[in-house]
């Protein structure tokens, strides 16, 4: 007849489940008004469920590439593409051969915004 007889504080029942939230990686969904006892316990119990999974460390993704370079960054990063084509740019202005980066409009438009700063 009575659906749930918990006699547990709101309180408590909303830090625990919010608890539980954070240990599982859900985003916080909190129910209870921003004003109330509850919506403060369970955005305290969130912040000590997500404390206690990235405590535990992450394990890393199924086809995740070691990095060759032992920087902490993928092979075929973005990063190392673009300091690649930064470097290839630096190189062809020191030896005046800007046209062979690309086509010769292309490459003289970059010639001229980079002679222009």
């Amino acid at each position: 007849m009575f659906p749930s007889d918990d006699r547990t504080p709101l309180a408590d029942r909303a830090f625990n489940e919010g608890k539980r939230q954070g240990l599982a990686g859900e985003s916080c969904n909190n129910p209870h008004h921003v004003t109330t006892e509850a919506h403060r316990r369970h955005n305290d119990g969130y912040a000590v469920g997500q404390e206690q999974l990235a405590s535990k460390g992450f394990k890393k993704l199924d086809g995740e590439d070691d990095d060759e370079e032992g920087d902490g960054r993928p092979r075929g990063s973005f990063t190392d593409q673009v300091r690649d084509q930064n470097d290839r740019v630096q190189q062809a202005i020191k030896t005046g051969t800007v046209d062979q980066l690309g086509t010769p409009s292309r490459a003289s438009a970059a010639a001229d915004s980079l002679a222009a700063h």
